[in-house]
């Protein structure tokens, strides 16, 4: 399409094709130079891949940069060799592989930032640093899990994946926070602390989880592959989430969390 387009302007003098190069025509069609009276001030030619289009491994992103540079390489070498200048050269699965690299750079700084604001509300909510520590590593946690989920499963980076990846720690802190918010209204040590934590807020945890995944199983049921995959993302989070905050973070708070009054942070115009 692009050498069509630059042959409608070509002047008057034209586009001289090489000929005779294959019976289809097609490397008649993009290989040639163009032809401005008696100079020759553009030439294009045209390359076929050996990579296979239906191969994923043939076109990971990884590879297509790959390829992307040595064809830089190439051209620089071919305008060296020359005398030549202002070449550029392109290929049609470029725009798909510079869409990759933003999908990937979003998602990593949507990430960034929402963890960011987690971290923030559970240190102002909780005002205890010990809490917000274990907190907050166990949000990691889950997202750890999540992101080990959907490599095993083989996803790569795509659309559906980048937001994934981006609303993932809003909705891994949700049971976090919960659980993290009733331990630090408990009295008593750390292990009652946990106990009478686990019986105000467990239930209402294991009620959401319940109500989420049938609501992913609703998902599992629809027609479109986007559903179908975004409610397995679901179902990988919540069950990671659940599984982590009810049993790795409150472990760890019966185990290293504060006691009452202990490791309480005074925020300027705040009651002690």
């Amino acid at each position: 399409g692009y050498v069509t387009d630059w042959r409608d302007d070509a002047g008057s003098g034209g586009w001289a094709n090489v000929t005779g190069m294959d019976e289809d025509g097609r490397y008649q069609e993009n290989t040639g130079f163009l032809v401005d009276s008696d100079s020759i001030t553009f030439s294009f030619a045209s390359f076929t891949s050996l990579m296979d289009a239906t191969n994923p491994n043939d076109f990971s992103f990884d590879i297509m940069w790959r390829v992307h540079d040595a064809l830089e390489l190439s051209l620089a070498a071919a305008e060296k060799a020359s005398g030549l200048s202002g070449g550029i050269q392109s290929c049609l699965f470029y725009d798909w592989m510079v869409a990759g690299r933003v999908f990937l750079r979003s998602a990593v700084e949507n990430t960034a930032i929402a963890l960011s604001i987690a971290l923030a509300v559970i240190l102002t909510m909780t005002k205890n640093w010990k809490v917000t520590l274990i907190s907050f590593a166990s949000l990691m946690c889950v997202l750890s899990f999540v992101f080990f989920l959907m490599v095993a499963a083989g996803w790569k980076i795509n659309v559906l994946e980048s937001i994934d990846i981006s609303i993932a720690s809003g909705m891994a802190v949700d049971f976090v926070l919960h659980l993290a918010h009733s331990y630090n209204h408990q009295h008593g040590n750390s292990e009652q602390r946990t106990r009478s934590a686990l019986g105000e807020m467990g239930i209402s945890i294991l009620s959401g989880f319940g109500t989420t995944m049938f609501a992913c199983c609703a998902l599992f049921m629809t027609q479109l592959l986007w559903f179908k995959l975004f409610g397995c993302f679901i179902a990988m989070l919540i069950c990671s989430s659940v599984c982590t905050a009810m049993i790795g973070m409150m472990a760890l708070l019966a185990a290293f969390g504060p006691d009452e009054g202990e490791a309480v942070i005074n925020f300027p115009g705040t009651q002690k």
